[in-house]
């Protein structure tokens, strides 16, 4: 088996074998792929984004040889880690028969699972037709990400990753004008952080509220971010994804959303 590492420039030597939407995130990613041959063909591949907080994308190979070459590729995917100004890596796996070697290989390379997580989709009609989010008077301490210090934003961040919670809070995914943290003792105490998906749809990618917060702190900074998301779309209606990372997140979207539904289960792994 021969292992090359492709960039954006050779990206279409795996078109085809991995999602289209991996495919299409060479162009504005700092993407990378490892890929396994023989003989000339193709038999698995690696993508990840090298970054601060660098993800794995996704690990893919042949049928024929999984629980062979998932390991092999993430070892390859670690040590070009090893040469990179990366924090933490990270990966998402989806739940299913297929993914358990890769499972394996990741706790086999030291990573650590963080606990899994349920996306949703829902539209946003529903939290502005909910009552609890429709009248937050108190916004005390609620900000929008880009009025935040820099130095504000390490210091959280680094709290996150050193729970094992979220890595990608500093990541350039994240949109800071939709995004809202709560500031408590000039400390950021919660957050809610989304992305921009495409020109009708956002994505809700982690929520955090301290246990220390008041009370007023998760409705306040969603009802702020779901403000900001209808006046980026100049509408109500866009739908929305949102990711639940535990119980509590999931009480909160089954209070908040109740006509949002499962996408997709997958557990994370930090190293």
């Amino acid at each position: 088996m021969d292992y090359t590492v492709i960039t954006k420039e050779q990206a279409d030597l795996i078109r085809g074998f991995v999602a289209d939407d991996i495919y299409e995130g060479f162009a504005e990613n700092n993407r990378f792929a490892v890929c396994a041959t023989r003989e000339n063909v193709l038999c698995g591949v690696g993508v990840f984004d090298a970054k601060m907080f660098m993800e794995i994308v996704d690990i893919v190979v042949l049928p024929q040889y999984r629980g062979k070459l998932e390991g092999k590729l993430l070892n390859i995917i670690m040590g070009t880690f090893a040469g990179l100004p990366c924090e933490a890596v990270k990966m998402d796996v989806y739940e299913g028969p297929e993914t358990e070697e890769l499972k394996k290989a990741l706790v086999d390379n030291g990573f650590k699972e963080t606990g899994k997580s349920i996306l949703y989709r829902f539209n946003m009609k529903d939290m502005y037709n909910n009552p609890r989010f429709g009248n937050v008077s108190d916004t005390e301490g609620i900000y929008s990400l880009f009025e935040v210090s820099d130095r504000a934003k390490k210091v959280f961040s680094n709290m996150l990753i050193q729970k094992g919670l979220y890595s990608n809070f500093l990541s350039e995914d994240i949109s800071d004008t939709l995004s809202t943290v709560y500031m408590q003792d000039d400390r950021i105490m919660g957050c809610v952080l989304v992305q921009i998906v495409d020109e009708a749809s956002f994505y809700v990618e982690f929520v955090y509220v301290d246990e220390r917060a008041k009370k007023h702190a998760l409705p306040a900074m969603l009802r702020e971010s779901a403000g900001a998301v209808a006046a980026y779309y100049q509408e109500t209606g866009a739908d929305g994804f949102i990711l639940a990372t535990n119980e509590t997140a999931r009480d909160l979207v089954d209070k908040t959303l109740p006509n949002a539904y499962i996408v997709d289960v997958y557990t994370t792994y930090i190293n």
